[in-house]
């Protein structure tokens, strides 16, 4: 197929010549059917018309385009004049109604034709076919009466009826056939030997013990046939235009990712990102509407040519917004949602859903209901309904977006195991440190283009042109290529990727080189993370001995008491379901204390209306989503000002001047933006109410390195004005870089409260609370143990750049 040629989304399989063979094989069934089964039947008073069944059929599996449609119409006309008196008439009956039918398949969407669709849709191109011919025999060529039609009517119903009932009953065993066809190759259907007989072996468990899962119990092929030796995704020349869009969203990208190849996707907001995970996975064109040029082939097979339930068989996709992906009520029942949907045997269902469950770490959370976890958790869930079912190429769009670091580095553990099996993983994320440590290869997106394509190496020593593009690098890198700068490294050498391998490299080029240490001045605190001296008097806001359970069970916050003043940055961290996001609830009133109290600006929480707490606080919620409701970014803003009372005149003018500020369009539609985009919406409407306590659930989450930067340098601007604000967040680099103080927590519990500096360099702490130190502060940290003081405490990459240079410059 021409690579330039465009598709629509929502197209069926290209009507080729195995089509038409697979036509003709159909409507000559039907003839011998008609000849045979139907004569007999007609004596009965029975009257299907399996030439109609058969095109009919043909239609459904094809779901071809209205000329195709109509083509099927003359074919079929043409075999139906063998057993009409009639000549010629048929054509006038069938074109028309198959041209009907396939305007009713394509209608029906990009999963075809469901349910009763078949039953009804035949009936209906019966009942017009018959119509047509019984008025047109009737009363044109037997020049009878028009009410003579009449009385055939229930010669005519009851050959749709039947017909209806034939291919309702034969269309599910042929589509199921139908789609294991390879297309037009001649090669016959099943995976081979290594494939069917399968096993895809458990993580390995406490002990030592390898556990395996045989996938090879299933009623129908869990993955479907695909070109032997072809690239497990390849794309051509791809482009695509949403409708009503601007701008490609994907230009003219042609990418290759190699069976059990693990390889990483970044690229700032509007990049193209989540495009390039639509396209892999085959929403893309079936499910987007757009404009699609070039072929995007999963293993060897066109997207475009196949249904989508094709490629899902191939390819397991984990969406970026998680709650669009949850279908079930509770974790059970979204992880058999796709084994049954894919005809997995009962036998084998259980041991796959013990085999997911386990692997993403969550069998604590089987019988949990999925509107009560953490964002976090459902990721875990999602992720484990993906592994059940195996497939041969995993796309995940920001998986850990929502996770602790313990967690993301076990989602990534994870991903390394199956990828380590021949599971070829293509994830977009935005935590780069993950990236360098586990993938075999990055690519950088902007613009809809790619920018850069290389080894993790390769890609991240071009740590500037990342942040002109909006992109970061992992911090140990950016030191490597801050040392090559100042010539104390030889910006020949290979830069660090990890921390160990960052202080392997300096520890042994200060044990090589002659140390200065006498006259180097230790460096001060970074200057964003001075806190402005909290004002004598009462906190702004005070937590005391407050405890909250979620019915009857274990308390998801358990007396928990501190304070926060004016001109605080609190950073609550803790691993996902530590209580961090019920604690924020419980800070803005949305939730009363079981026991304590909260008192937010001198009101108690447990009296005070929530009309009197929202003159004070204002709060990000986790998922941008669930507080975004306004057709405009102008008048999203502006909304959180109306319902405070300010006039609508000052209320879309303070909107205005914090819409110019972020760089965002003011007449666009929150929810055209992307994912990020759409968090700074929220922020913007949090920001521009000035309030006395800001509370921030996860704040970064799904931003790129630029809008990272813009979205704390307003916190931090928030909090020098006298705000005091409290903010849960799993990345800690911007924990390190922003926060004044930091809160640990652990199983609804404070574990300990103090100077983000001074916990970060605690190992058991962190522990507890499965939480990683940043980059610098363990690398700083293990320098100090390893005899260098001057580095410990350190923050900032700048700093330990200072210090080696003072050291050995």
């Amino acid at each position: 197929m021409n690579q330039k040629a465009v598709r629509r989304g929502g197209e069926g399989p290209r009507f080729d010549v195995a089509s038409l063979v697979l036509v003709a094989m159909l409507l000559a069934a039907g003839f011998i059917l008609n000849m045979t089964v139907g004569k007999a039947l007609s004596m009965t008073g029975i009257q299907p018309e399996f030439v109609i069944s058969s095109y009919c059929l043909a239609i459904l599996l094809l779901r071809p385009t209205l000329p195709h449609g109509v083509l099927i119409g003359v074919l079929a006309a043409t075999v139906i004049q063998f057993t009409t008196s009639i000549p010629g008439l048929e054509y006038v009956c069938d074109i028309p109604a198959s041209l009907l039918m396939a305007a009713i398949v394509r209608l029906t969407g990009e999963r075809g034709p469901r349910g009763l669709v078949p039953f009804l849709s035949t009936c209906v191109t019966t009942a017009v076919s018959g119509l047509i011919f019984a008025t047109l025999a009737t009363v044109v060529v037997l020049r009878g009466e028009p009410l003579a039609v009449v009385a055939m009517l229930p010669i005519v119903i009851g050959t749709a009826l039947a017909n209806a009932i034939v291919v309702q009953s034969l269309y599910l065993p042929l589509r199921s056939a139908f789609l294991q066809r390879l297309p037009s190759t001649g090669e016959a259907s099943g995976t081979s030997r290594d494939d069917s007989d399968g096993v895809v072996q458990g993580v390995r468990a406490e002990g030592g013990s390898n556990e395996s899962l045989d996938v090879s119990t299933a009623t129908t092929e869990a993955v479907p046939d695909v070109y032997p030796g072809a690239a497990a995704v390849e794309l051509q020349h791809v482009s695509f235009t949403y409708d009503g869009a601007r701008r490609r969203a994907l230009d003219d990208v042609s990418l290759t990712f190699g069976a059990g190849s693990f390889v990483g996707v970044i690229g700032p907001s509007g990049a193209g990102k989540t495009t390039l995970a639509s396209v892999v996975s085959g929403a893309i064109p079936h499910h987007f509407a757009g404009e699609f040029r070039g072929a995007a082939l999963v293993g060897g097979m066109d997207t475009c040519e196949v249904a989508l339930t094709d490629v899902s068989r191939v390819v397991g996709s984990v969406l970026q917004d998680i709650d669009a992906q949850m279908v079930a009520a509770d974790v059970e029942d979204e992880i058999l949602y796709g084994l049954e949907n894919f005809g997995f045997e009962r036998s084998a269902i259980e041991k796959r859903v013990s085999y997911a469950l386990r692997t993403a770490g969550i069998e604590d959370l089987r019988r949990r209901e999925i509107s009560t976890l953490s964002g976090g958790q459902k990721q875990k869930v999602a992720i484990a309904a993906i592994l059940a079912i195996s497939p041969r190429v995993m796309v995940l769009d920001e998986p850990t977006a929502a996770l602790d670091p313990a967690s993301s580095r076990m989602v990534f553990e994870t991903l390394r195991e199956l990828n380590a099996r021949g599971i070829t993983v293509i994830v977009i994320e935005q935590k780069v440190a993950l990236l360098s440590e586990y993938c075999d290869r990055v690519i950088v997106l902007s613009q809809g283009s790619v920018a850069l394509d290389g080894s993790p190496r390769e890609v991240f020593s071009h740590s500037k042109d990342l942040r002109d593009i909006g992109v970061d690098s992992p911090r140990v890198t950016r030191i490597s290529n801050g040392l090559a700068v100042t010539g104390v490294l030889d910006p020949a050498e290979k830069g660090f990727l990890t921390v160990s391998q960052a202080r392997d490299g300096l520890l042994g080029l200060l044990s090589s080189t002659p140390v200065k240490a006498a006259s180097h001045v230790a460096p001060s605190a970074s200057p964003h993370r001075l806190a402005t001296p909290a004002p004598a008097g009462d906190p702004m806001l005070s937590l005391r001995d407050v405890s909250f359970s979620y019915g009857v069970g274990k308390a998801s916050v358990d007396h928990v008491c501190f304070d926060v003043g004016a001109g605080e940055l609190v950073a609550v961290v803790g691993q996902n379901g530590a209580g961090k996001t019920t604690l924020t609830k419980l800070m803005n009133g949305l939730l009363k204390p079981g026991d304590g109290s909260v008192n937010i600006c001198g009101l108690d929480t447990r009296r005070a209306r929530t009309s009197e707490i929202a003159q004070k606080v204002s709060t990000l919620f986790q998922n941008p989503d669930h507080q975004i409701c306004r057709q405009t970014v102008l008048e999203e803003v502006a909304f959180s000002l109306q319902l405070l009372g300010v006039p609508d005149d000052e209320a879309f003018q303070r909107a205005a001047d914090v819409v110019s500020y972020f760089g965002l369009d003011p007449e666009a539609a929150p929810f055209t933006l992307s994912r990020g985009q759409r968090q700074i919406v929220a922020l913007a409407s949090v920001v521009v109410t000035n309030p006395k306590v800001m509370i921030l659930d996860e704040p970064t989450s799904g931003l790129d390195y630029r809008e990272c930067m813009t979205v704390m340098d307003s916190v931090n601007a928030a909090r020098e004005r006298g705000c005091a604000v409290v903010m849960v967040c799993h990345d800690m680099e911007v924990v390190s870089d922003y926060a004044t103080r930091l809160i640990v927590m652990a199983n609804g519990r404070v574990l300990e409260d103090g100077e983000p500096s001074v916990l970060f360099s605690r190992a058991e702490l962190l522990g507890k609370a499965c939480i990683a130190p940043p980059q610098v502060s363990e690398l700083s940290q293990g320098l100090a143990d390893a005899g260098f003081e001057r580095f410990r405490g350190i923050t900032e990459v700048k700093d330990i750049v200072d210090v080696m240079k003072g050291l050995v410059g």
